[in-house]
């Protein structure tokens, strides 16, 4: 048999096979797979959804064992999302949640669900239940500061009794414990930790740790075994925070506006920086690129002191460039 008849062959059993796979995915559940995490930067991940029209994953915190106010949420492709990175409020976290699937059946691509009335609804399975296991979580909701005789983070969400423990830094790891305070299960904000005045450094690292020795006595380092870190899945609840000046920002699509009407009605286009930590009032300037470094400058905005968050710049279009 020629090569050429075998390859005809192959592809004809391709085609033939299409609508076959087609109609197994149609007739797949709807389904979601998420697993207790430690939640340290906003984003909660989602393992797996699967829906086979387009949709939402939409985040709820708890409400006395129940389904609560949607803390997050984000717009699923058809068929199969893995790896899904919804960004959550924090603050309003809940130690269980619950991340339910719900349709996008009004204006594509905006969730709609109670504020217009019947659109984007929960998705239910073929037993009538609607798609939305709940999951354990540990929040350490904490921002860059400026350095201080304490160190507050903004929210601490556990489900028991725990510490927040402000380490400082050695060699980019958490180094020796700067100070520490005793949290309440549940969600608790504005936690003010005293913080040593000698090992101060240029960044801390923020770490929650259980409570099961002697409760209500830090005993982690003192006592063996006692008040580790928390981890879930090899994750410890951890990260650095800085306490110098600081910009945080992501790579992104310098916008004009929301529409290109905006940009025909003479709006700039915006750079957003996530957070913006000042040792006093100065000014946020976007430079373009030249030669690989800083070039001409495509916007400023000023800041004040402390700590600012999402931080809109301005940009002049002629300036702006790639990088």
């Amino acid at each position: 048999m020629s090569r050429f008849l075998v390859l005809m062959l192959v592809m004809a059993l391709a085609i033939a096979l299409l609508p076959t796979a087609a109609r197994a995915q149609d007739t797949m559940e709807p389904s979601v797979t998420v697993s207790d995490q430690v939640v340290t930067n906003g984003w909660v991940t989602i393992a797996s959804v699967y829906h086979n029209a387009p949709g939402f994953i939409v985040i709820h915190a708890d409400s006395g064992g129940s389904i609560g106010p949607v803390i997050g949420y984000r717009q699923l492709s058809v068929g199969l999302n893995t790896n899904v990175e919804v960004w959550i409020d924090a603050a309003q976290a809940t130690s269980t949640l619950y991340a339910m699937l719900h349709a996008d059946t009004g204006e594509a691509g905006v969730y709609e669900f109670g504020t217009v009335d019947g659109a984007d609804g929960p998705v239910s399975d073929s037993a009538g239940n609607v798609v939305t296991p709940p999951f354990h979580v540990s929040v350490l909701n904490v921002k860059d500061q400026l350095p201080g005789d304490t160190y507050t983070a903004a929210s601490v969400t556990v489900d028991a009794g725990s510490w927040l423990v402000i380490h400082s830094e050695a060699d980019g790891r958490p180094g020796p414990v700067l100070g520490q305070t005793f949290v309440e299960a549940g969600t608790t904000a504005n936690v003010a930790v005293t913080i040593a005045a000698d090992g101060r450094t240029d960044h801390y690292w923020p770490m929650l740790h259980v409570d099961d020795g002697v409760a209500g006595t830090y005993e982690f380092g003192t006592v063996e075994g006692a008040d580790a870190p928390i981890a879930v899945n090899g994750k410890v609840a951890t990260v650095a925070v800085s306490t110098q000046p600081t910009i945080r920002a992501l790579p992104q699509i310098v916008t004009y506006g929301d529409s290109m009407a905006a940009m025909m009605e003479g709006m700039a286009p915006s750079f957003t920086a996530m957070s913006v930590l000042a040792a006093e009032p100065g000014f946020l300037v976007i430079h373009s690129e030249a030669d690989g470094g800083p070039g001409p400058v495509a916007g400023y905005v000023a800041v004040p002191a402390g700590l600012s968050e999402n931080v809109v710049v301005e940009l002049d279009p002629a300036n702006v460039t790639h990088n």
